[in-house]
C-alpha cells in the first residue's frame, strides 16, 4: 500500500490461505509521494513517484521488504498516476494526469526500468486510470475530466497506437478493468 502523504510504503507477508501477516512500514528510501503500483513475475514492485511524475523498480523480498532496483526515472509528465505491465513483461505505461499523456517505460529481466517514450498518445485530457486487456494486446485510459475512455493497440515494439475512444461515463465513475 502507498502513503502519498506520509511518503511510506506498508508490505504484508500473504499467508497460504490468503491471510496477511506480519505487515511493515517502510520508510526509508521510498519514492517521493508513491502513488500507484504493479508487480512484475517473480518479485519485482513497481511504484510511480507522483511528485517528480517518474518510476521505480524495487526487489521484493520473502519479509515484505524492498530494495531498490532503478530509483526515480522521470518521464517529463506531471502528475502521474497509476501503473500497467505487458503480459510479457517488458513494458510499462504511466498516465500521466497533470500533463495528458502517458509514459512508456521498458523493463530488463532484471526488473530495471528504462523511460521509452513520453506521448500523447492521441488527445487525452486527465488521463487516470489504466488497464490492459487480458492478452496485453489493447491499452485502456480512463480520461478523467470528459468521462471518456481512450483505447490504444500495443504495438510489438511497446509503441501505442489509438483505435478510437467511447464518451457517456456517468460522471464520478472510478476505476477501470479489462478483459
Amino acid at each position: 500500500m502507498t502513503e502519498k502523504s506520509t511518503n511510506q510504503l506498508d508490505t504484508w507477508q500473504i499467508k497460504a490461505q490468503g491471510a496477511a501477516v506480519n505487515g511493515t512500514t517502510i520508510s526509508s528510501g521510498v519514492p517521493s509521494v508513491p502513488f500507484g503500483f504493479t508487480f512484475v513475475p517473480p518479485r519485482v514492485a513497481l511504484i510511480t513517484e507522483a511528485a517528480l511524475s517518474a518510476l521505480a523498480s524495487y526487489q521484493v523480498n520473502d519479509d515484505g521488504t524492498l530494495d531498490l532496483i532503478t530509483g526515480a526515472v522521470p518521464d517529463a509528465g506531471k502528475a502521474n498516476c497509476w501503473v500497467v505491465v505487458t503480459k510479457n513483461g517488458r513494458y510499462a505505461y504511466v498516465s500521466n494526469t497533470g500533463s495528458g499523456n502517458v509514459s512508456s517505460y521498458t523493463i530488463g529481466r532484471d526488473g530495471s526500468v528504462s523511460l521509452l517514450n513520453t506521448a500523447s498518445a492521441g488527445s487525452l485530457i486527465a488521463p487516470i486510470d489504466a488497464a490492459l486487456s487480458e492478452n496485453g494486446h489493447f491499452f485502456f485510459i480512463r480520461e478523467g475530466a470528459t468521462g471518456t475512455i481512450a483505447g490504444f493497440r500495443v504495438e510489438s515494439d511497446g509503441s501505442l497506437k489509438p483505435i478510437g475512444s467511447i464518451g457517456g461515463l456517468p460522471a464520478g465513475a472510478q476505476g477501470l478493468a479489462a478483459r
